[in-house]
């Protein structure tokens, strides 16, 4: 999200830090704080017309992530209108598929449809942008407290809504690594097909009583490694139950296959230090007794009953 905004982040401002001591406050608290501190009537009705516009402005800021990372196919036959819907959209998907395998897109689509003659709605024109609704409150406000408010509260806002996101679709995000790669020289389609069959079957065994809303490989094929998979859940009650019932795979066709949750850089950086920590203090004990447990470095007397019985 944060490549979408470049140098600027379409409110006027540039994405370096303010220095302030405002800069440390959420947008949310710096715009309670205006609100608190302000005596202008005019000033308090731009401010909560700024709250409310933020919100619209973000998401247009996620409807044009969406629109660059979408094509438009003209000229596919139209197939089997006297079918019924589930008929017609297994033929679009599986033909969609065959020309992304053309293109050496190795993936399939989040989503697929037809867009019918009447066109999508456009949205409704914001006659004030969030932009101009600042520099109104700069140009009217002489309280200089408001202004260092105001400054990085522009740097902020989408930036936080942008994380908000990101970070809610991390939270219910699973990884899941080792899981073989099949039918390099099959169309995608059945290859899809397979992959996305196999994550079901992890599932299954992970007690998971969902399909995930989005499923793909990360990264350039390897031939000699199996490249991670990143998975999607619905909620975050799934999340929790497939990382909690990851030991199952030990015992079952998936016994290579490892799950763990979504990382960032830092995190698995972090990960890896504690593993390391962790087998350095188990060489030469005839069991582990030191374990990485929910990001810690934990003994395993620390760790709960079951997981005792798994370690």
């Amino acid at each position: 999200m944060k490549m979408l905004l470049g140098k600027t982040n379409g409110w006027g401002a540039s994405n370096t830090k303010v220095n302030s001591e405002f800069s440390s406050l959420s947008g949310v608290e710096i715009i309670a704080a205006i609100l608190e501190r302000n005596i202008d009537p005019v000033i308090e009705r731009m401010v909560l017309a700024l709250r409310d516009k933020v919100l619209l402005e973000f998401v247009d800021v996620v409807n044009k992530e969406k629109k660059e990372r979408s094509i438009l196919i003209t000229g596919l036959t139209n197939w089997g209108q006297d079918k019924p819907l589930f008929e017609r959209q297994k033929n679009l998907e599986q033909n969609v598929a065959e020309i992304l395998d053309i293109l050496k897109v190795d993936c399939l689509p989040e989503v697929t449809y037809r867009i019918g003659k009447f066109g999508v709605n456009k949205p409704r024109t914001v006659k004030l942008s969030g932009a101009k609704i600042i520099a109104a409150i700069l140009e009217r406000n002489t309280d200089p407290v408001i202004e260092r408010m105001v400054l990085p509260l522009r740097d902020k806002v989408l930036l936080e809504f942008a994380d908000a996101v990101n970070k809610e679709k991390k939270e219910r995000s699973i990884v899941i690594t080792g899981l073989t790669e099949w039918g390099q020289d099959k169309p995608l389609f059945e290859r899809q097909k397979n992959f996305e069959q196999n994550v079901a079957e992890i599932l299954d065994i992970l007690k998971v009583d969902c399909l995930p809303e989005v499923t793909y490989r990360m990264g350039k094929f390897d031939v000699n490694k199996p490249r991670t998979v990143k998975v999607l859940l619905p909620s975050r009650s799934h999340w929790v139950r497939a990382l909690s019932n990851a030991y199952l795979l030990r015992r079952s066709k998936f016994s290579n296959v490892y799950v763990r949750r979504s990382m960032s850089a830092s995190e698995r950086t972090r990960e890896f230090e504690l593993r390391q920590e962790a087998r350095s203090r188990n060489e030469g004990k005839p069991t582990r007794e030191w374990v990485v447990y929910r990001g810690q470095l934990k003994h395993v007397s620390e760790l709960p009953r079951r997981r005792i019985q798994e370690n």
